[in-house]
């Protein structure tokens, strides 16, 4: 896979790409569920009583996937594993195996750059066992709570091990990306688009999901994906970016993943900012219609990389032609003032801008330093 492949999904958690590989493989009546039983977890959708006294018995766990066949318990580590992460993701399968929840499958997966060994399970179970009954940690430390699940039981330990180890499985990659790539050909119709086209979708559905299990998570609950919930997102992504034409995803969902620093020297010096400036608003409202302008950047990005200028020139010669109506109607009414300009431009419609944040964004935008004399906008005339 070249470099210009999922370049967004570097920043992510590896937890989450690992999620976003495994949620391609969710079917009809299932769901795959994040920080909830193990790191990611793929289970058939319960809408028993016990589901939620299940969970609070598990809070432990970070994660699931649930296939037809039943639950499968992931855990993920992009990390050299010592032995005592071997007997802590041990520790963490023996809770879930004693528990109401049926596990179907247990799995280990690891970044093969830091050469992990498949090492989960014990050389010599009793000096294990003997570790854990001797133990003398606090009733909240993990091997607490497997010391009380065993009860002083040799027969119980090994009998759980051994339960566990026939449904262990224990995967490794080398490239998250290319599995996430090629696990997503057919839900994104990958021969029938072009490359970059086929990139980007794998790149919104990315964004998407990493701001659903980062809204659910600090929160304090765990992110949950039904059948449903993804095949919704699939399509929804197919119809805004194709080959010939790009949506940019919801405003909400921008906003929350777009940062702009308000006081680094570059923006203070930009002239965006200065002309909002100019009109006596709050940091706040200057932050929001910058972000508008990301927004609106973004769009006009993906629809240049599409050659599709003559959407971009579109927006933008509407937009400056609201300009000029608005700063018209100021001076006739002697209200001629940066306020009033930018309200009045920002309140304008534009047919051709696919919602309003893109038109608004587009405004912003040609307050830019650089742009053409024929389309600059200025709040306050210099």
């Amino acid at each position: 896979m070249n470099s210009s492949g999922i370049f967004s999904l570097a920043g992510f958690a590896y937890q989450i790409k690992v999620f976003i590989y495994y949620l391609s493989s969710v079917k009809e009546s299932s769901s795959i569920g994040f920080e909830t039983f193990d790191d990611v977890a793929l289970q058939p959708n319960d809408t028993s009583e016990n589901k939620t006294e299940q969970e609070n018995k598990l809070s432990l766990y970070n994660g699931l996937l649930t296939e037809d066949s039943g639950i499968s318990a992931i855990q993920i580590k992009h990390t050299r594993l010592s032995s005592d992460d071997y007997e802590k993701v041990l520790f963490n399968w023996i809770i879930l195996e004693s528990s109401a929840t049926t596990i179907e499958k247990y799995i280990l997966f690891v970044d093969q750059k830091y050469g992990n060994t498949d090492s989960v399970f014990p050389e010599d179970y009793n000096k294990l066992y003997q570790k854990i009954v001797n133990s003398n940690l606090a009733s909240t430390a993990l091997i607490s709570k497997v010391k009380k699940i065993i009860a002083n039981d040799y027969k119980c330990f090994y009998s759980l091990c051994q339960s566990i180890n026939k449904k262990y499985k224990f995967e490794e990659s080398s490239d998250i990306d290319d599995k996430i790539s090629k696990a997503y050909e057919s839900l994104f119709n990958k021969g029938g688009v072009e490359e970059r086209t086929y990139n980007l979708r794998i790149c919104e559905l990315a964004k998407n999901i990493n701001n659903d299990i980062l809204t659910t998570i600090l929160s304090g609950q765990p992110y949950s994906c039904s059948y449903e919930e993804l095949r919704h997102k699939i399509e929804s992504i197919c119809q805004n970016i194709r080959d010939d034409y790009y949506m940019p995803p919801s405003f909400s969902q921008f906003k929350k993943t777009t940062n702009v620093d308000i006081k680094s020297k570059e923006i203070l010096s930009s002239r965006q900012y200065i002309q909002l400036s100019k009109c006596k608003l709050q940091e706040s409202r200057i932050k929001e219609y910058l972000i508008f302008e990301e927004y609106y950047n973004s769009y006009k990005l993906r629809n240049l990389e599409n050659l599709n200028h003559d959407t971009i020139g579109d927006i933008e010669e509407v937009t400056h032609t609201n300009f000029e109506m608005v700063k018209d109607e100021l001076y006739a009414a002697n209200n001629d003032i940066p306020i009033c300009r930018l309200n009045g431009t920002l309140g304008k419609e534009n047919s051709y801008a696919p919602n309003t944040h893109i038109r608004q964004g587009s405004a912003i935008h040609l307050t830019k330093s650089g742009t053409d004399k024929s389309l600059i906008i200025s709040w306050e005339d210099e």
